[in-house]
């Protein structure tokens, strides 16, 4: 009853925006739900196989103008297990992204996010091994970027992650909460119509709630380069040294190329980093090769594709402790203008762990098709935002 009712109110919210007239608003409001229907081959990681519903309402409140675009939003999914593998939940999403213009000069962005759910594929970190169970996470970031002349570019950047678990409330706990604190300095200088120079410095500290004690505090920089092979395709290369008060060294690497097109977006990156917060009982090493990228078909048709392998130990140098793939392919089809979409979607993740990741090996597969609907703006505006 639950899916024919949330079928049915999509296809009427779709219809219902699809009629009416859009004026040149600045800020509107939205609402929207998606209902999916999926073969999921290890439920939670450790359940084993079952069809599961997911009907997830949402709302939120968009603002787009030549100097300011922010989405303010928040979703809520019901899961339910068809046969019974695991117990009905109930998941949370709420987000604030956005970016501003604040002079000719200065710029800053925000995004913030915030999950609570029982299913740690929704933390969706595609070079970071997952734990099995619930969660909650909080991940913040503020930016700014500030034009000093016509050549240089000064950035900074905050980062905070807050992420608590439920297997770390156990006797003999297999994941543990943790934070990371993250500030980064960039200065940025134009050589070239092509050619940018960068000079970056960090600083992380970690916080763990595990039994032994963080990390502490890394500290270090390096440098880079930006280079334009045309406006829409950049390549960066960055990397620097890295230095633990008690613990030695490590380093940090970052090799990527972007496409950013009307109808073809894609990210090749390859990097290696370091994390907190990640249900390791310490700060972790993670490095990892992704490719990512959306590709419009026609009007109506798109193709998303992502793929990713990893590795993961305990900074700064530890052994490997955790390797992985995760790869995903979505089509969608757009109907009744764009405020609705049909998508088939599959994925599959595998991982292997072993030494202080006590959780485990995982493999995964899902297959599932997805109905999203929206009134009050439409897909692609909020494209820009996912």
């Amino acid at each position: 009853m639950m899916r024919n009712l949330a079928i049915g109110a999509a296809l009427a919210l779709a219809m219902s925006a699809s009629r009416t007239a859009r004026g040149d608003v600045d800020a509107s409001p939205y609402a929207g739900v998606s209902v999916e229907q999926l073969y999921d081959s290890n439920v939670e990681n450790s359940h084993g196989a079952d069809a599961v519903t997911r009907v997830t309402p949402r709302v939120g409140f968009l603002v787009e103008g030549p100097l300011l675009k922010l989405d303010a939003d928040y979703a809520i999914g019901f899961h339910e297990y068809d046969q019974g593998s695991a117990d009905n939940s109930i998941n949370h999403r709420a987000a604030i992204v956005g970016t501003a213009a604040v002079t000719p000069r200065l710029n800053i962005d925000t995004r913030l996010v915030f999950l609570a759910g029982s299913d740690p594929i929704l933390l969706d970190r595609p070079g970071i091994a997952i734990p099995e169970g619930g969660f909650v996470d909080f991940s913040g970031h503020l930016g700014t970027a500030y034009r000093a002349t016509r050549r240089l570019t000064l950035e900074a950047a905050y980062q905070y992650r807050l992420s608590r678990f439920d297997a770390s409330d156990q006797a003999n706990p297999l994941a543990f909460d943790g934070d990371e604190h993250r500030l980064d300095l960039v200065a940025g200088y134009r050589l070239t119509r092509r050619w940018t120079l960068r000079a970056v410095a960090r600083g992380q500290h970690f916080v763990s709630y595990g039994p032994t004690d963080a990390l502490g505090d890394a500290i270090g920089g390096g440098g880079g380069f930006d280079y334009f092979f045309t406006p829409l395709t950049i390549a960066r290369v960055e990397g620097g040294p890295l230095y633990f008060a008690d613990a030695g060294a490590t380093w940090f690497g970052l090799a990527e190329l972007v496409h950013r097109g009307e109808r073809y977006r894609w990210t090749l990156a390859a990097l290696r980093d370091l994390y907190g917060g990640t249900s390791a009982a310490q700060a972790v090493w993670a490095e990892s090769v992704q490719a990512v990228g959306t590709f419009r078909l026609t009007r109506r048709l798109d193709l998303r594709l992502r793929g990713a392998a990893y590795r993961n130990g305990i900074a700064p140098s530890g052994d490997e402790q955790v390797t992985g793939l995760v790869g995903r392919a979505d089509i969608g089809w757009s109907i009744f203008g764009d405020n609705a979409r049909i998508e088939l979607y599959t994925e599959h993740r595998a991982q292997s762990a072993a030494g202080g990741f006590a959780f485990g090996d995982i493999q995964r597969t899902l297959v599932g098709v997805r109905l999203v609907a929206f009134a009050g703006a439409d897909l692609l505006s909020l494209g820009d935002f996912q």
